[in-house]
């Protein structure tokens, strides 16, 4: 398990309100992990959240607090991407909550990476790669989740627990994968530079 710990949702429901960003906490991380996965910049991540207020943003002592816990979420999720023991967490309401918030939750996450997979201005280098897309089609998917006929049984939380563990493996992958993409095209591009 990761040594970096998220806030807590509910805290960031609360800043996110607080910023007047119409986002729920859920959807917000998965913007967040979208623009890390395509540009590897908190501070791009953190730029498109903020872009998304209602207002101006003030600097009175409350702002300035919510301000400091969304750009610790950014932190912490680049942080957790890059952690070599894969603890890479999704921002979700905790185990008490009921299962078809949960289940709308997770589909908002996966709503919002993919729009930071776009805030991040990524679409070339998905041309030539059949898994990632596969793989935002399933997020696509995923993002459609029908919570409100999901019954809170046991088979029906193993489901969610194995959707769960799945969307957070592809982010993983999906991160990896374009980490070393670009890693690939710095390579490329420096090697013809030099010849």
């Amino acid at each position: 398990m990761s040594d970096y710990n998220l806030p807590h949702y509910l805290t960031i429901e609360e800043d996110l309100q607080t910023l007047t960003i119409p986002l729920t906490a859920a959807e917000a991380h998965g913007l967040i992990a979208g623009v890390l996965c395509a540009t590897k910049s908190d501070e791009t991540a953190l730029t498109a959240l903020f872009s998304l207020s209602d207002e101006i943003l003030t600097n009175d002592a409350i702002v300035d607090d919510a301000k400091k816990e969304i750009r610790k979420l950014c932190k912490t999720t680049a942080q957790q991407f890059m952690d070599i023991n894969f603890g890479f967490q999704l921002l979700l309401p905790n185990d008490e909550v009921n299962l078809a918030k949960r289940s709308a939750a997770i589909g908002l996450w996966c709503q919002g990476f993919i729009s930071g997979l776009g805030e991040g201005k990524l679409e070339k280098p998905l041309e030539q790669q059949d898994e990632l897309k596969e793989l935002i089609r399933d997020f696509s998917e995923i993002a459609k989740i029908d919570s409100e006929n999901i019954i809170e049984d046991e088979e029906q939380e193993i489901d969610f627990n194995e959707l769960l563990e799945f969307v957070r493996v592809a982010a993983l992958t999906i991160h990896a994968d374009l980490l070393m993409e670009n890693k690939n095209l710095i390579r490329h591009d420096v090697s013809q530079h030099i010849h």
